[in-house]
């Protein structure tokens, strides 16, 4: 965290800290800290941040001032000339409070597509009495855990006509409060998770305001059940990716509205949810792949046909002896036929696939146990690897098919377990080092290090 900003005091009392002001403690020469011998001749990119030979101060292309304090904007026309070569702009973390100099400062930088302003205290909504010119550039706009009004949030989707994705998350939201017959077609993903909505009509409001909306984020919420079938379509009948874990969805019922509820979605995100509680996890894989029909990608895994299908029919045996059945089992009944029992029946994926790992110019076919965690499979590898697991980058992939074009993801939670991935033979796991940044000194911790001799290429 960056301190010693220049600041003066503003009206209530608080130390006023501008973006220039935290720019130049960033970034400026000025007061090195004394690392002793420690000093380093490092190669900097003409594009890194630094200074140019005529003094002037050169800007990465993504800004980033996390908790600097800052509380305003300050000189607009001086931050538009400074920042005009920046394409994001991360004000995450900060006390401004007065969104209009933001919007405006937005407005007048020409390559800007990225703003976040989340966790700042965004209390004053924009002044009625300005006309804010359009932008059309901004694609992404951030303000989570900012407490930002939906009424300055419907005003900012008029001025950024063009944004794509909206983070909303964390903003204590109990109402749906954007006017309906202006819609946005352009907001093709929401993040709306961690808020206090929970009713399913007030939700559905999101849908009929972004009526081309195609992924939304809502995890985190008491959100309980879905309503009826005619009002969820109308609202979301764009929407592919839904995610909804953590939730307090609590019924089979309601699940199995996801098949009927939503005509275009194929990607669900669904752990954490109370139906889910007395299942194994392997149980609740399977218990969500026989029930999804539609789903292709489950818990950001992509469903195979023969999964689903080994899936269905061990859903099958595993209620055959139930005197209570679900409406799916008698659908995959006329579907699969009626199923003689198995004994020690396992609706986990299939057992021990081989598995291609990759390290450097070192390749292995192995056999795997799909039950075991992440963490537990790099410990595995460590002899073949030559290296300790805690310096080792995972990389699951499958390959294409004629169903699928491949899918490609880094395993970075160690106590996911494989089988959650719906490993299968001929996969691949690649393993990289991770390397220990020479510059990463406990004396270095904040943004530059003193008495490093800069070559600028």
């Amino acid at each position: 965290m960056a301190s010693d900003h220049a600041s003066r005091n503003s009206g209530d009392g608080q130390a006023e800290v501008t973006l220039l002001s935290a720019l130049h403690s960033k970034y400026s020469d000025d007061g090195d800290d004394d690392l002793g011998d420690l000093s380093f001749e490092i190669c900097v990119p003409k594009s890194a941040p630094g200074k140019k030979a005529s003094g002037a101060m050169v800007l990465p292309k993504c800004l980033s001032l996390n908790d600097y304090h800052i509380t305003t904007i300050g000189n607009v026309d001086e931050v538009a000339d400074f920042c005009s070569c920046v394409f994001e702009l991360d004000l995450t973390k900060n006390d401004i409070n007065d969104i209009n100099d933001v919007v405006l400062v937005a407005g007048r930088l020409p390559l800007l597509t990225f703003l976040n302003l989340s966790s700042n205290p965004l209390k004053i909504g924009l002044n009625q009495d300005v006309q804010f010119e359009p932008n059309p550039r901004l694609k992404t706009l951030v303000l989570n855990n900012s407490g930002v009004m939906m009424e300055t949030v419907q005003r900012l989707m008029e001025i950024f006509t063009e944004l794509q994705e909206l983070h909303l998350s964390l903003n204590n939201y109990q109402k749906i409060t954007l006017v309906k017959n202006k819609p946005h077609k352009n907001i093709k993903s929401l993040h709306f998770n961690g808020n206090d909505v929970t009713d399913w009509p007030e939700l559905c409001k999101l849908g009929h305001a972004f009526p081309n909306l195609e992924t939304l984020f809502m995890t985190e919420t008491k959100l309980e059940k879905f309503d009826s079938v005619e009002e969820t379509d109308d609202a979301f009948p764009k929407l592919k990716s839904l995610r909804i874990s953590k939730t307090a969805i609590n019924d089979w019922d309601e699940v199995d509205k996801l098949n009927n509820f939503f005509s275009a979605l194929t990607d669900v995100r669904l752990t954490g949810i109370p139906i889910l509680e007395n299942f194994s996890e392997k149980e609740r894989l399977n218990f969500l792949l026989a029930r999804l029909t539609r789903i292709q990608m489950l818990n950001g895994s992509r469903v195979r046909e023969e999964t689903r299908y080994d899936a269905e029919r061990a859903f099958i045996r595993y209620y055959n002896d139930s005197e209570e059945k679900p409406a799916r089992f008698h659908e995959l009944q006329k579907k699969h036929g009626k199923l003689e029992p198995l004994v020690n029946v396992d609706l986990a994926p299939n057992a021990d696939p081989f598995v291609k790992v990759t390290f450097g110019d070192k390749v292995k076919t192995m056999q795997i146990d799909p039950k075991q965690t992440v963490g537990d499979f790099k410990e595995s590898l460590a002899e073949f690897c030559g290296i300790p697991a805690a310096r080792m980058q995972l990389y699951f992939t499958k390959p294409p098919d004629e169903w699928f074009i491949g899918h490609f993801a880094e395993l970075n939670n160690p106590k996911k377990f494989l089988y959650s991935l719906l490993v299968e033979d001929g996969d691949n796991f690649t393993v990289y080092e991770r390397r220990v940044n020479p510059l990463q000194h406990p004396a270095g911790k904040r943004h530059r290090l003193a008495n490093v001799k800069k070559t600028l290429d």
